[in-house]
């Protein structure tokens, strides 16, 4: 069942508490944190049986959850992921195919860009041994 309803864990007491609630009704929606807020996006409300494309951070300067620029596509069970200082949704079910196929990257106030899967870069290569160095690694 969709909810707005969100809660905070305070490791210090082992408690969860209530906070502010969402400002749409979701479920199977994706979360992350990015650039130290917490992002909410997608999603399907059961109420009204509609996927979703909004999307809401949370500013603890008010202590409510606000309005950002909407997915592109509408998708639920998508993830949301913080990678190389980008924001990214990633996959989920859009309810007219099984899988969105495209990745959107967003910045703090509009989506910028959507990008296929396969279009993903790593911005710098995974550590390891460099050729022709004799097995040493790079430090970054």
């Amino acid at each position: 069942m969709s909810q707005r309803t969100v809660e905070r864990y305070h490791p210090a007491t082992n408690r969860w508490s209530s906070m502010a609630g969402l400002t749409t009704r979701r479920e199977n929606l994706g979360v992350s944190v990015f650039e130290g807020q917490v992002y909410a996006a997608g999603g399907f409300d059961s109420m009204w049986a509609e996927w979703l494309r909004s999307a809401e951070r949370y500013d603890s300067s008010i202590a409510a959850w606000v309005s950002v620029a909407d997915l592109k596509n509408a998708r639920r069970n998508c993830q949301l992921v913080n990678l190389n200082g980008d924001l990214l949704a990633i996959g989920g079910n859009d309810g007219v195919q099984l899988q969105v196929q495209q990745v959107e990257r967003f910045a703090i106030d509009a989506a910028l860009t959507i990008l296929k899967v396969d279009q993903i870069i790593m911005s710098k290569q995974a550590g390891g041994p460099k050729a022709g160095q004799g097995g040493s690694r790079d430090d970054d």
